[in-house]
């Protein structure tokens, strides 16, 4: 298994719902059938599936957070973490302090955008 801190990311918007998980493709699945059954616990998120539908959406990992003990308390603290470095917008709203940190967030922005160019092309074809 796999645990990470991941991104929802709503390609008509650009708003985000980051989460944390200790099995990626496990809660990557249960968001999936969560939203596509009507019954998503964040109201938000369902609401804005409801309106602009499954094609919209993308699914990004932020960081991989390495097993080992506290695993839980540790994600905890880096979901927190880039809670509090995005707004709605998905922008940063502070610097982080180490470089290997910016080079992370650089390149999880940039696999994102990558994404959501794509995914805004084949709607676009549609």
């Amino acid at each position: 298994m796999i645990s990470v801190i991941y991104c929802i990311t709503n390609i008509v918007n650009d708003k985000q719902y980051v989460g944390q998980a200790v099995n990626k493709n496990k809660r990557w699945k249960n968001h999936r059938v969560a939203l596509r059954c009507d019954t998503h616990t964040n109201r938000h998120l369902q609401s804005a599936y409801n309106k602009y539908g499954v094609d919209s959406f993308i699914y990004t990992i932020l960081e991989v957070v390495p097993d080992g003990p506290n695993l839980k308390e540790r994600l905890t603290a880096r979901e927190q973490y880039w809670m509090g470095n995005k707004n709605n917008a998905g922008k940063k709203r502070s610097k982080p302090t180490s470089p290997e940190t910016r080079a992370r967030i650089s390149e999880a922005n940039k696999v994102a955008h990558k994404r959501r160019r794509e995914a805004k092309a084949a709607l676009d074809k549609t």
